[in-house]
């Protein structure tokens, strides 16, 4: 199953139609001005005050897109699944593994292909090393690999929620987790 859904997830932009492109394309423009207009002014606006740094919903965020908290999380529904044989948990945790290669895969190639600067490196918005070592973070700041993970977690986790309100809690630490990672600076808006 893994490897005929990768095949799928592969070869899904030969299934694209206008629209998609359009949507893709439009998703892009909106990056690339989102880049050249707000990076600055919220990086700015966000460093003046540093006081939540170590706050609890700061370091959980942070926490939520590691990528160890994810096998843990794997973890957790797969040993669940085998101890009490719930389908449900199997078919998270299977979920789980999909989303987070994927995102890995697409993330980390985008990454070392793009390697825009990390604000901590006080180069500015503008500052790109493409094709850097992988083992270096301070040029893979897009895209954002916590942003991503977290992201991916919470899509399947709200998907497989029942009630609404849980479906609605699940993005919580995504949005901590996003939000964290531009407080720490560690990411461009």
């Amino acid at each position: 199953q893994f490897a005929n859904e990768t095949w799928g997830f592969i070869k899904q932009p030969t299934k694209w139609d206008g629209g998609d492109y359009l949507k893709l394309g439009m998703l892009g423009a909106a990056t690339f001005l989102i880049m050249q207009t707000a990076d600055i002014p919220i990086r700015n606006t966000v460093l003046k005050d540093q006081r939540y740094r170590k706050s609890y919903p700061i370091e959980f965020g942070d926490v939520w897109g590691e990528l160890y908290f994810t096998e843990l999380l794997f973890g957790g529904f797969s040993a669940y699944a085998l101890y009490a044989g719930d389908k449900t948990s199997h078919k998270i945790a299977f979920e789980i593994a999909q989303a987070t290669f994927y995102t890995f895969l697409v993330n980390g190639s985008l990454k070392y292909i793009i390697g825009r600067g990390r604000p901590y490196l006080e180069q500015g918005n503008q500052t790109y090393s493409p094709f850097s070592r992988y083992d270096n973070p301070d040029h893979q700041s897009f895209p954002g690999g916590h942003t991503g993970i977290t992201l991916a977690l919470t899509t399947v986790l709200s998907r497989n929620a029942k009630p609404l309100w849980l479906k609605i809690l699940a993005y919580v630490p995504a949005a901590l987790s996003v939000i964290g990672r531009v407080y720490l600076d560690r990411h461009w808006t």
